[in-house]
């Protein structure tokens, strides 16, 4: 959760809050920080957050996972090809990565998130062959390298099951995201 506030110096401050299900308590809320925002725009209270999150060491799933797949195959039309042979061998089809900074956030987030969650197999299996020291063709120094983090990122449970969280939430929210979008419509038939 996520609240806005001005100090008597009339600088605008986010508040985050996280609330979550303890299977030993109940629901709880916990605070997370306070951090003055540098624009009061959607983009400047995005960038708050983040700030926020990144000190206190919440998952970067957007850097961490779908910004470095876009990047890993899109410099690379051997490694994309390569993935698509992989997919083919393991009986899935490997969609085409997008880039993640399109004009509507939700929609272009969720169908990244949704490539890597349906062919994570494919990716750990082509991420595992790049950096095999078997491997007859050597991959470039940044693509160990990034096919190394990645590798690492996707195969913690946490990192995981997070993913498969927010591909679930980000259904639900593009869903209703375009809802809201067609002509004509009011708040109370949307719901």
């Amino acid at each position: 959760m996520i609240d806005g506030s001005t100090d008597s110096a009339n600088i605008e401050n986010e508040l985050v809050y996280v609330r979550y299900l303890d299977m030993g308590t109940g629901v709880v809320t916990s605070f997370i920080g306070i951090e003055d925002t540098k624009h009061a725009t959607a983009e400047g209270i995005l960038e708050t957050v983040d700030a926020i999150f990144t000190r206190v060491g919440v998952l970067d799933w957007r850097n961490k996972v779908l910004v470095h797949l876009y990047e890993q195959y899109k410099q690379s039309l051997k490694a994309l090809i390569e993935l698509k042979m992989l997919g083919e061998v393991l009986e899935e089809k490997v969609l085409k990565l997008t880039n993640l900074s399109g004009a509507r956030w939700l929609p272009f987030h969720y169908r990244a998130l949704l490539i890597a969650c349906q062919s994570y197999r494919v990716f750990v299996a082509h991420f595992e062959e790049i950096i095999s020291p078997d491997r007859p063709r050597k991959s470039s120094p940044t693509q160990i390298g990034r096919a190394k983090n990645l590798l690492k990122f996707m195969k913690d449970f946490e990192c995981l099951l997070f993913m498969f969280f927010m591909c679930d939430i980000l259904h639900c929210l593009s869903q209703l995201s375009l809802t809201f979008q067609t002509d004509d419509l009011t708040v109370g038939e949307a719901l």
